[in-house]
């Protein structure tokens, strides 16, 4: 029956119970299930487990394989590296960095006896059987981050080590010890000292054949200086014109003997390495008709035609180094060719200027030119020795050398030097020099004579002084400027042309300072040898008298006395008796002691005096001089310095201690600095080399004679002059040139120089080549006589 909405039926037990029953069955059923898919769950977590475990263990056997692999990897690579370590040679040491060992070679037991026990020991525990004193500092350095030198350390069993010790650094590089290495360098130290004992036996036989070549070249300069002093007296006497021709030809020729020996000697020279280089610029034109003129008599001999070419390039060298190469090459053409004649010229190449010597010889094969370029023996011992200095002197200058030869169709060889072209204005000219003597002047006075070259001034200083004049000489503007601090000039002669600056600019300056201090206008004389209309008028427009070159000695005197009396000074008569004619007096009452043992050249020199006016007295040995000498008197001494028995050093030496020394001369034919420097400071007061002018002889004897003064005169005037002006020409020096100077004058070559001092030996190179150049000094003789000078007026030069 329907039931009514909202009301209910209660069940009846039959159906609670089948409902119940219905229940149970639906429940197992659900739970029978449930356990199924609990146990497809369990049983499929399972599986994936065990699959995770086999990819896990997978993966575990793989990284230990890599392991494994890296591990032999390791080991190969250690082993090689131990091996290549080994196969080396090197003993290394790795140390922490407590100085604890890490690591070390084989080769390392032969230093410390290490045993691989010695792993992790200080290495200052084991004993070294090669002592190595910087060691524990090196490493300390390094260690704070720094750098230490290579040390050159000697086993006891005497094997050589090059000692390094550098950092060992971390994956972040953090320094954590020192890795130190020592390699064995015995072989290159013994190879080094062959080469030493090699170069010192080549040092010695160099030494040898110049100490050879130096008395080859002493010995034969002394008939030499016969000849010429016979020359010049001849030159003097002779009045027939062919015989005045005559006696000019032997001029030529001994000119020419006497280039030859400078050859010799400058080869002597470079190979000793005592050549100076003054580098100057100078117009080469002058040079090369100076070349020519030196070889004339050669040419002339061999009926050969010489030639050259004017040029007024200026170029930058050493004016008498420059010289000896063109001469050798010149003379070598001479010698080589039979016919024809020699061409010197010269061609300007950019930059540089091309040398070039030609001759019309046979020519040179081309298999040969490099054999004679290297001057190797087989072109004739003259040839080989001048192109041998050629050469040497090339590669001193920098100045490259070459060599065109054709054969068989009369142009023979072309020999050429490159130098550098100046590009300023020439500082030079030609230098001409007054006669023999000069007419007597009317008046005496104080002249200040000015050239840059120092022939020219010598001679020109004795021929004024002959002639009754004071003379005080400068080479440049900071010598004349010291000239005028000591005395007033009454006359100023310059040269046009001067090495520093401009001469009639000079001079302009001088009496600008000497109008100023004095209130005077003082004369004066240019010489030159340009003849241009604005030279003319620029001298006439500051009241310069003007002498052209070469001088005439009529001319000369006649400027002296119209410039001395239109300055209206009062000047004495040297007829009147004047301080210069009772110097020249008293110089001709003294004695002149000849000290040689060459019979030639002592009684040459005695009649080359004796006709100047100065008494004399020969001596053919110092015991004959002792024996007719009284000390105390007046007098100077011409002294040979190489003589057998007592030398002349000697004899100087033994004057001095005695306190007996007149005024000495020194007169030789080695004329190199030691011997420059022995004589100066012996006592002598000048040194002559063989040979040697009249002129030049006969100065340095009045010099020296009136060097003389008694101890209450004091110093004179002149040798004051002297003396400043000398220390006027070094004043410019610096102190590291001075430090130079003074190691070059105690004669040590540039290599000991370069060592002693830290710097290299093109440096000191450089440094002797300006000091001649701020000198004003051609050779290491002049500039110990130079600095002896200076000294003696107080200069301090170190």
């Amino acid at each position: 029956m329907a039931e009514l909405p909202g009301t209910t039926t209660e069940p009846t037990s039959g159906e609670a119970a089948a409902a119940t029953t219905r229940r149970r069955s639906r429940t197992s059923a659900t739970d029978r299930s449930l356990n199924v898919a609990d146990f497809q769950v369990a049983r499929d977590g399972a599986g994936r487990g065990d699959q995770e475990m086999r990819a896990l263990e997978a993966e575990v056997a793989a990284l230990a394989a890599q392991l494994q692999d890296a591990r032999e990897r390791q080991k190969t690579l250690s082993a090689t590296l131990e091996n290549v370590l080994d196969s080396t040679g090197i003993a290394t040491v790795v140390l922490d960095a407590e100085n604890r060992i890490r690591f070390f070679t084989p080769a390392t037991r032969s230093l410390f006896n290490m045993l691989p026990g010695d792993i992790g020991r200080p290495v200052f525990d084991l004993a070294s059987h090669t002592p190595d004193p910087m060691l524990a500092d090196d490493i300390a350095t390094v260690c704070r981050g720094g750098t230490c030198e290579d040390r050159q350390l000697r086993a006891s069993d005497g094997t050589w080590f090059n000692r390094r010790v550098q950092p060992f650094r971390t994956h972040d590089n953090r320094i954590n010890g020192v890795v130190i290495t020592y390699l064995d360098v015995t072989d290159r130290k013994n190879a080094e000292q062959a080469v030493a004992q090699a170069r010192a036996a080549a040092d010695a036989a160099g030494q040898a054949s110049a100490r050879f070549l130096s008395a080859a070249s002493h010995d034969l300069r002394q008939p030499l200086q016969t000849l010429m002093l016979l020359q010049e007296l001849l030159a003097g006497k002779a009045q027939d014109p062919e015989l005045q021709r005559l006696v000019g030809r032997l001029d030529l020729a001994l000119d020419a003997m006497a280039s030859l020996l400078d050859g010799l000697r400058d080869r002597s020279r470079l190979e000793a390495g005592a050549v100076d280089i003054a580098m100057s610029s100078f117009v080469l034109g002058d040079l090369l008709a100076e070349v020519a003129h030196d070889v004339a008599a050669l040419a002339q001999t061999a009926r050969l035609e010489l030639r050259h070419v004017p040029t007024r390039l200026v170029v930058r060298s050493d004016r008498r180094l420059l010289g000896a190469m063109i001469r050798n090459l010149v003379t070598s053409s001479l010698k080589t060719t039979v016919k024809g004649g020699v061409l010197i010229g010269a061609r300007r190449r950019g930059n540089s200027v091309r040398i070039e010597v030609w001759d019309t010889g046979a020519g040179i094969p081309a298999d040969q030119q490099a054999a004679i370029l290297a001057a190797e023996p087989g072109a004739g011992a003259g040839v080989a020795l001048g192109l041998a200095v050629v050469r040497n002197m090339a590669a001193m200058l920098d100045h490259p050398i070459a060599l065109a030869s054709r054969t068989g169709d009369g142009h023979g060889t072309m020999f050429a030097i490159t130098v550098p072209l100046e590009a300023v204005a020439s500082p030079a000219d030609d230098h001409g020099t007054a006669g023999a003597a000069l007419a007597t002047p009317s008046v005496t006075a104080r002249i200040l004579l000015i050239d840059d070259d120092a022939e020219v001034l010598a001679v020109m200083t004795e021929l004024l002084r002959a002639n009754g004049h004071n003379v005080v000489t400068a080479r440049d503007e900071t010598e004349a400027v010291a000239a005028l601090s000591i005395a007033t000039p009454d006359l100023i002669i310059a040269d046009y042309r001067l090495l520093d600056r401009d001469g009639l600019e000079l001079v302009d300056d001088l009496r600008a300072r000497l109008l100023a201090l004095h209130q005077r206008r003082v004369p004066a004389i240019m010489l030159t040898g340009d003849t241009s209309a604005e030279v003319v008028s620029r001298l006439a427009e500051r009241d310069v008298q003007r002498l052209a070159k070469p001088v005439r000695q009529a001319d000369l005197v006649s400027a002296i006395t119209v410039a001395l009396k239109q300055a209206g000074l009062p000047l004495a008569d040297p007829q009147a008796g004047d301080n210069g004619d009772e110097a020249a007096t008293s110089a001709a009452a003294e004695i002149v002691h000849i000290i040689d043992d060459d019979p030639d050249v002592r009684e040459q020199l005695g009649l080359l005096l004796a006709d100047a006016g100065l008494k004399v007295q020969l001596h053919a040995s110092s015991a004959a001089f002792r024996a007719n000498w009284q000390p105390g008197t007046d007098g100077c001494l011409l002294i040979d310095a190489m003589m057998p028995g007592e030398t002349g050093l000697d004899l100087l030496r033994s004057l001095k201690s005695a306190g007996t020394l007149p005024p000495a001369i020194i007169i030789t034919g080695q004329g190199d600095v030691a011997m420059a420097v022995a004589a100066m400071k012996a006592g002598a007061v000048d040194f002559i080399e063989k040979p040697a002018s009249s002129a030049v002889i006969i100065a340095s004897i009045k010099r020296a004679l009136a060097s003389r003064t008694r101890a209450d005169d004091g110093i004179s005037e002149e040798r004051r002059a002297a003396a400043a002006a000398a220390a006027a020409r070094l004043v410019s020096l610096t102190p590291r040139q001075r430090e130079v100077m003074a190691m070059v004058l105690d004669g040590h070559p540039s290599k000991n120089i370069a060592a002693d001092l830290k710097l290299s030996q093109r440096t000191v190179e450089n440094h002797r080549a300006e000091i001649m150049h701020r000198s004003g000094c051609k050779s290491l003789p002049e500039l110990a006589r130079l600095v002896m000078i200076a000294q003696s007026g107080g200069a301090v030069l170190t």
